[in-house]
């Protein structure tokens, strides 16, 4: 059995993004322009005041918050996910085929819907233990109870690859109980690389946003900028993470099939 080249891979997947910045530009620039100007509407549906600012009716614990700054949270959260999808979708196929022609921006197609429903259902088997975890352990073990989900996502995901990468390549026998046995000599070592894809982004993105928040409120706009660019970058390096793994499970199953 062939060691999977965690190392190599992960490393790999950082420098396409770094040797190819301006194909991302391209590829999630749309993306960010659209989730910045919804970030200007949710701030002037608040008044362009602090969220946390806003004042509480009498006997409740929440805030009061416009149903248009609902409305646009929403919306907020769907150009994240199609936007997200879509740019994996496209960046897998740049890494696995070389295609690099994005018109405006990734599309959303059928490929992205795909992936949205498997994604969603990786997602789901880390969630339900999640809920049962926070049934045991109560909200007072809300930050033990997120870990514990992005743990579980993490290793389902990376035993789950597979199947990511398939929709991305248009195959239809894209399988969990497929990419489920290829990733079954390699689970540990996926897991690692999936986690390594997302720990970094999320400490600077962490770091940079308490640095920003000293600034003051009317930095908002340049926090969720930033944000966005970090979240699709993570998105590429996770793309080419799933795509090159989906490569090396793809050499493996030849001697099995020969």
């Amino acid at each position: 059995m062939t060691d999977f080249p965690l190392k190599a891979i992960v490393t790999s997947s950082y420098q396409t993004l770094l040797a190819n910045p301006a194909l991302l530009g391209r590829a999630a620039g749309l993306w960010v322009a659209v989730a910045i100007i919804n970030s200007g509407l949710m701030m002037a549906s608040l008044g362009f005041q602090p969220i946390d600012e806003v004042i509480l009716a009498d006997g409740q614990t929440m805030p009061d918050v416009p149903p248009g700054y609902a409305f646009l949270s929403l919306i907020d959260n769907l150009i994240a996910l199609l936007g997200m999808s879509s740019v994996i979708i496209f960046w897998q196929r740049f890494v696995l085929l070389g295609e690099n022609d994005v018109g405006l921006a990734a599309p959303v197609n059928r490929r992205v819907f795909r992936y949205i429903w498997a994604s969603f259902l990786i997602g789901m088997l880390a969630v339900i233990p999640g809920v049962l975890l926070m049934g045991l352990l109560g909200l007072q073990s809300l930050v033990v109870v997120m870990v514990a989900i992005l743990l579980i996502l993490a290793f389902f995901t990376g035993r789950l690859i597979w199947v990511l990468a398939a929709v991305a390549m248009d195959r239809e026998d894209s399988k969990f109980r497929t990419a489920w046995q290829l990733s079954a000599p390699y689970g540990n070592r996926l897991f690692l690389g999936v986690l390594s894809t997302i720990i970094p982004f999320y400490a600077i993105g962490l770091f940079a946003e308490q640095l920003i928040s000293l600034l003051g409120f009317s930095f908002t706009l340049l926090a969720a900028l930033l944000r966005n660019i970090l979240f699709f970058a993570q998105s590429a390096v996770f793309a080419g993470f799933i795509a090159l793994s989906y490569q090396f499970l793809e050499k493996q199953k030849v001697p099995a099939e020969a």
